[in-house]
């Protein structure tokens, strides 16, 4: 813990001090951008897995999600990265976590991610791993909750692609195939779409294979064909901006441990010896993270002290509905802690959608090294 606690509090130092001038006035200038750029392929899919690692805590997240070249850039990367390399797994991870954040989801929706994860993500999904199966049914998910993601899938073929991740052996993959499907079925066009390839007996007949065996598929099949009956809608309500995600997952990322793997055999103390700072220097660097990192410190007992204030007048602080009334589903997998899944009738404490009457299993992570 106290490893992770260091790692934690180097991330928070990075983004306080902007090392990658991410909020400096010429964003394309920025220094992480500029590596993404680079014409050596071990650079660029560094800078991805640093993206990835960085969008494993909410600062790091805004740090990413704030900075749209960047953004842009990653998603570039998404697109032309061979399916299953290095690059396609840090750069899915990276954009399925910050896809909790409104600005991101829109980013995404609007230089067509959807259309990427129908047409060529999900393409030929038996050649898929479960890494990419995952995380791409989560960031499908996540850009499907509101109305101009919906509109996005109503223009390619997702509901007959959902229909067959219904069915997948992957009991992750299912529930969020089962998210966006509910997502979806508010509307009046993909209504049509769906009675166009008979869904209704796609669902009926899972819940004959299924339905002595696995209960929360039973009742995810419930969810869909209760909202199929809803009275139609365009468009969903959007969440508080202010409401984001606060969870962190540093401890649990293993990403890191995957990349390190596929790096080339070289002694690490030979690369890392030539970018050594003299012991004058070091002492410098070491005092300023330290001082940084205890104006943080101050500033957090400050706001818990806030928060603390407000609840014993009988107010609600505006944090302080914390992570016990309010947590979005996170994991090193969509389904697990580490990476980030907004609220969806698929996952239990969904805000304002009343209780959900089932708890998803945990996975273990994916087992292969895509």
């Amino acid at each position: 813990r106290y490893h992770i606690a260091r790692r934690q509090n180097f991330l928070f130092a990075l983004v306080l001090m902007d090392v990658f001038r991410l909020r400096s006035s010429d964003q394309q200038q920025s220094i992480i951008l500029r590596m993404l750029r680079h014409h050596n392929r071990l650079v660029v899919e560094g800078s991805a897995a640093l993206a990835a690692l960085f969008a494993c805590e909410s600062p790091g997240r805004t740090y990413i999600t704030d900075a749209i070249p960047l953004l842009d850039e990653l998603i570039a990367l998404l697109k032309r990265a061979p399916l299953g390399s290095m690059l396609h797994t840090q750069a899915l991870a990276c954009l399925q976590r910050v896809s909790t954040r409104r600005a991101a989801q829109k980013r995404m929706i609007s230089l067509d991610v959807i259309h990427w994860i129908v047409e060529v993500l999900f393409s030929d999904v038996a050649a898929l791993s479960d890494f990419s199966l995952e995380f791409g049914a989560a960031l499908w998910m996540n850009l499907a909750m509101f109305d101009d993601g919906q509109r996005k899938c109503e223009q390619v073929q997702s509901i007959k692609v959902l229909a067959a991740l219904i069915c997948h052996d992957n009991p992750t993959v299912r529930t969020h195939a089962m998210g966006t499907l509910w997502s979806l079925m508010i509307r009046p066009k993909a209504r049509t779409q769906a009675a166009s390839i008979s869904l209704n007996d796609a669902l009926t007949k899972l819940l004959d294979e299924y339905g002595t065996k696995d209960r929360l598929l039973v009742k995810q099949i419930d969810c869909v064909i209760e909202q199929m009956a809803a009275p139609a809608q365009e468009g969903q309500e959007e969440f508080d901006e202010g409401e984001d995600d606060d969870e962190g997952f540093l401890e649990e990322e293993q990403l890191a441990q995957v990349f390190i793997k596929g790096a080339p055999d070289v002694d690490p103390d030979k690369v890392l010896r030539q970018f050594g700072a003299t012991p004058a220097i070091a002492a410098k660097q070491n005092d300023v993270v330290t001082n940084v990192l205890q104006a943080l410190h101050r500033q957090l007992q400050y706001a818990g002290l806030r928060r603390r204030t407000a609840s014993t007048r009988g107010i609600s602080a505006p944090y302080s509905r914390g992570m016990n009334t309010y947590r979005p589903l996170t994991g090193v997998s969509p389904m697990h802690r580490g990476s980030p899944v907004r609220w969806s009738p698929m996952h239990p404490g969904s805000p304002n959608r009343g209780p959900m009457p089932w708890s998803p299993s945990v996975p273990e992570f994916p087992s292969g090294s895509d």
